[in-house]
């Protein structure tokens, strides 16, 4: 429940200039992937779909990744032809890529030939799109693509990185060799995938946004050839609202250009699409910390208010950090998170980039034991259910790792979980072999309510193995739930043994089980299923199979139409 509003004001003084740790040699690097670099260049979040023979684009605010213009690119079962496209981009400051892909040209053509491609330093001549890694204070880097539709017509994509830069410049120019015209569309397509992207427009349809609170990251997309349009469902499709469609013949050319932008949260979108219209600026880096006595509170949610006006809202990542580019201003902000009132702070920005850290009170949380019969902590999930006029609490969406809806899954029966206050009913539950256990909790504000439960094991299954052979995540395309959760819920209902099964990818989940110190819990296997055509029979999985780390699939083999020799291809598979 969330109350009367705490009012604090953060004063304008001891300015923190926050720096990136990061080694750099240029301005702006372009850097092809490699086993001996990935670690190193490779963004980070839920939604990375980079693999050796990309190229990563950055500067000292974002990075960004440009799949290799090669056949066969796609970056998950559903999002394919990518070679060429932005398959990955976030910032340093609060690094958590979500997008599945950017497709200038509108996913209408295909880049499959990395000798189109060029890149330019500098305003300088064109190189070649090979090497390793290039630096300049300016990278311009181009790919040349076919129709799919084989009209004739070809499309070259140019996207310009410069030093300072939380966008990245896009250019589409569309080529028709032929006499007779093509009419063809202005229009980009933009896929960010999952029910948890909110989008809209802002600054009179001038520019397009596509936000995830909860994994924070926000996208803003503005198309110079006018107010924009948004057609179709999960392809969205940017066109300009007025005459999207042109004539292009041999001697008249098709060109449009934009820019793509990214920032932890909608805020940060707002503020950089309002300097680019008020040509205002500079905009500064304004960092948040979010904490109370337990330490960093993940996922608090914090909205930003100026002149009266929200801006949005922003969810604190895992460390508990916001970091947004803000116009000089004082803004008041709000922080609600689960067992404190609503917090109220002034932030004033200047001319320079601060950090301040945002304290709440003390909350009302619920610490949690769970162990075996024999006092052995073990894997649980443990829901909270409202009673007595008490609203169940929402910790998190489906696709979260640990704190999801009612329920919090814990790897290794212990957890501090924040929660409003009132009564509940707690179930804590191991799977079907053990009991489940039942209780109900009072918690009051600003206090620490515990539960501890004992499940002992009452079916003997002496000689058989719990397994589950069919799970997917985030990697197979067709769902957006964290690897990482779905691992936990695993360990959660006592599951033994389980493949990693993803969709047309070899993949593994053993890097999730060291994340998670439960390599001992469940054994694993790297596996895929390979879906096709037709639907049901060609459904198959398959395991063990051996992962290539950072290739296309994993190494996994491709589908067939038909489904006697894609089961023959996938049981002779390494």
């Amino acid at each position: 429940m969330h109350c009367h509003l705490l009012r604090r004001t953060i004063p304008l003084l001891g300015l923190l200039l926050v720096c990136h740790c990061v080694s750099r040699s240029w301005a702006v690097d372009l850097v092809r992937l490699t086993p001996a670099n990935y670690d190193r260049f490779a963004p980070e979040g839920k939604e990375v779909d980079a693999i050796y023979g990309d190229w990563v684009l950055r500067n000292d605010r974002i990075v960004a990744v440009i799949a290799a213009p090669v056949a066969g690119r796609n970056a998950n079962m559903t999002v394919r032809g990518v070679g060429g496209m932005l398959i990955d981009m976030t910032t340093w400051d609060a690094p958590s890529d979500q997008l599945s892909c950017f497709y200038p040209a509108g996913g209408r053509y295909l880049f499959t030939d990395a000798s189109q491609g060029a890149v330019v330093r500098d305003g300088g001549s064109p190189l070649a799109l090979d090497g390793d890694h290039l630096g300049a204070s300016e990278i311009r880097v181009s790919v040349t693509g076919n129709a799919i539709n084989q009209d004739g017509t070809t499309a070259t994509v140019t996207y310009t990185l410069r030093n300072g830069q939380d966008w990245i410049d896009y250019e589409v120019t569309i080529h028709n060799p032929a006499e007779s015209p093509v009419e063809l569309p202005i229009e980009d397509m933009l896929r960010c995938d999952g029910n948890l992207f909110r989008t809209g427009t802002l600054e009179d349809n001038q520019v397009f946004f596509a936000e995830d609170r909860y994994f924070g990251q926000c996208y803003g997309i503005q198309n110079f050839a006018g107010p924009i349009a948004k057609l179709g469902g999960r392809n969205m499709q940017l066109r300009p609202r007025e005459n999207p469609l042109r004539k292009v013949t041999a001697a008249q050319p098709l060109q449009w250009q934009g820019v793509i932008a990214c920032s932890q949260g909608l805020p940060g979108i707002r503020q950089w699409a309002t300097s680019r219209r008020t040509q205002t600026g500079p905009r500064q880096l304004v960092v948040l910390n979010i904490s109370d006595i337990l330490g960093p509170v993940d996922h608090a949610v914090v909205e930003l208010w100026q002149d009266g006006r929200s801006l949005g809202t922003v969810q604190s990542n895992d460390a508990g950090r916001v970091a947004l580019r803000l116009l000089p201003d004082r803004y008041r902000v709000q922080v609600r998170s689960h067992g404190v009132a609503d917090a109220e702070f002034s932030v004033d920005v200047g001319d320079r980039s601060i950090e301040r850290t945002l304290e709440l009170p003390e909350p009302s949380r619920v610490a949690v034991e769970i162990t075996d019969g024999d006092g052995r902590p073990i894997p649980a999930k443990v829901q909270f259910i409202g009673i007595d006029g008490t609203t169940s609490p929402d910790f998190g969406p489906d696709s979260a790792i640990s704190a999801i809806k009612n329920a919090v899954y814990t790897a290794h029966g212990q957890f501090t979980q924040r929660i409003d206050p009132g009564t509940y009913r707690v179930i804590a539950s191991h799977g079907p072999e053990y009991d489940a256990a039942t209780m109900t909790i009072e918690v009051a504000a600003g206090q620490q309510a515990s539960v501890r439960a004992r499940l002992p094991r009452v079916v003997d299954t002496s000689g058989w193995v719990s397994a589950d052979f069919h799970s997917h995540s985030s990697p197979s395309g067709d769902n957006v739930s964290h690897q990482t959760g779905r691992v936990l819920n695993l360990l959660a209902e006592h599951i033994e043994f389980a493949p990693c099964t993803e969709h047309n990818r070899i993949d593994t989940y053993v890097d999730n089980l060291q994340e998670l110190g439960a390599t001992q819990l469940m054994a694993t296997c790297s596996g895929m299923e390979l879906t096709g055509n037709p639907l049901p029979i060609n459904h198959q999985n398959a395991f063990p199979l051996k992962m290539h780390l950072h290739h296309q699939d994993g190494g996994g083999p491709q589908t067939d139409a038909d489904p006697v020799k894609q089961i023959e291809r996938l049981a002779l598979w390494d």
